[in-house]
């Protein structure tokens, strides 16, 4: 994927930290920051997904203090038969 070039303002003491971590690694400080993003990034989709589930688990109404291994799994298969 072609790189784009784009300026920020950040915080000097994160800036002096990224130099450090620049040398340490021997990245370029761009990588650095392209790759933190990349994580956050990740990190969101990771958050919407777990959103999904509970608010898919909030739908079929599991009693508050759980339910036996034996009785998620069936109702588990259930779900996926009437939904596929």
């Amino acid at each position: 994927m072609p790189a784009i070039k784009t300026a920020i303002s950040i915080d000097e003491d994160i800036y002096h930290h990224v130099e450090e971590m620049s040398q340490k690694y021997q990245l370029p400080k761009s990588q650095i920051f392209s790759q933190a993003i990349e994580y956050l990034y990740n990190k969101d989709e990771s958050i919407e997904l777990i959103n999904k589930i509970n608010r898919s688990l909030k739908d079929i109404n599991l009693p508050e203090d759980g339910m036996p291994i034996k009785q998620s799994l069936k109702l588990f298969k259930k779900i996926i038969k009437d939904k596929w």
